[in-house]
């Protein structure tokens, strides 16, 4: 089975996340990058198949940069 999970990836002091237009009060509680993302779901008995940014074709707007959206398949 592939459970499709959806996380946003930001380290701390990443400047762009603090405004980034997608960041609502209190909606993004937890923010992981490649390496923490993996060992949470590995802890928890998942296994990845994949990490890509797929979404970033989809949601950046003209002019905007990535990475934006952290796609895991596990």
């Amino acid at each position: 089975m592939v459970t499709h999970i959806e996380l946003l990836a930001a380290r701390d002091g990443d400047a762009w996340f603090r405004t980034w237009r997608m960041r609502l009060p209190n909606e993004h509680l937890h923010h992981f990058d490649r390496d923490s993302l993996v060992a949470l779901l590995a802890h928890n008995g998942f296994e990845c198949v994949t990490l890509n940014g797929f979404e970033d074709g989809i949601r950046l707007r003209p002019g905007e940069a990535g990475p934006n959206i952290l796609s895991g398949f596990f």
